[in-house]
C-alpha cells in the first residue's frame, strides 16, 4: 500500500511527494502483508467494494486501531461498512487529527511535518496506531 500511495501522491499531488517521503520517514510503522486471493474472497461483505477488501483486511490483520482515508466506502456509516466497523474503527482523514490526535487548526497552520507542527505526544500516539499495508 506504501507503493500505492506514492504513485497516487506522485499523479495527482507531485509537490508533496518529498513530504510523503518525510512523513514516512519520520514515522514509526509496522509493514504488513498483502493479504491472500483466498483471504479477499472469503470476505466478500466486508466493505461494499470488493477493490478495497485488501486495504481492509490488511489494516484488521495487521491490529490497526484505525482505518483512516477519504473513501466513503470505509467511512460511511450505514449497513454497507457495518461488517468493518465490527473489526476496526474508520475514520474520515479530516477527522482523525483532531479526533484521536488532539490536534487544533493551529496545528496545520504551519508547514506540515516540521517538528514544531506535531504536538508533543504525536509520535508516540501515531506510531501506536498506524499500520502500513506492504506491497
Amino acid at each position: 500500500m506504501i507503493e500505492n500511495t506514492r504513485l497516487y501522491i506522485q499523479r495527482l499531488f507531485p509537490d508533496h511527494a518529498a513530504s510523503l517521503e518525510l512523513l514516512l520517514a519520520t514515522l514509526k510503522y509496522d509493514l504488513t502483508p498483502n493479504p491472500g486471493r483466498e483471504d479477499v474472497e472469503a470476505h466478500p461483505g466486508l466493505v461494499r467494494d470488493s477493490k478495497d477488501i485488501p486495504v481492509a483486511l490488511a489494516a484488521i490483520r495487521a491490529g490497526a486501531d484505525y482505518l483512516v482515508g477519504t473513501d466513503r466506502d470505509f467511512t460511511a456509516i450505514d449497513e454497507s461498512t457495518a461488517e468493518l466497523r465490527r473489526y476496526i474503527k474508520a475514520m474520515p482523514a479530516g477527522l482523525f487529527p483532531r479526533e484521536v490526535m488532539g490536534w487544533t487548526s493551529k496545528a496545520f497552520s504551519v508547514r506540515p511535518f516540521e517538528s514544531s507542527t506535531f504536538p508533543s505526544n504525536a509520535r508516540t500516539r501515531i506510531g501506536r496506531t498506524t499500520r502500513v499495508s506492504a506491497r
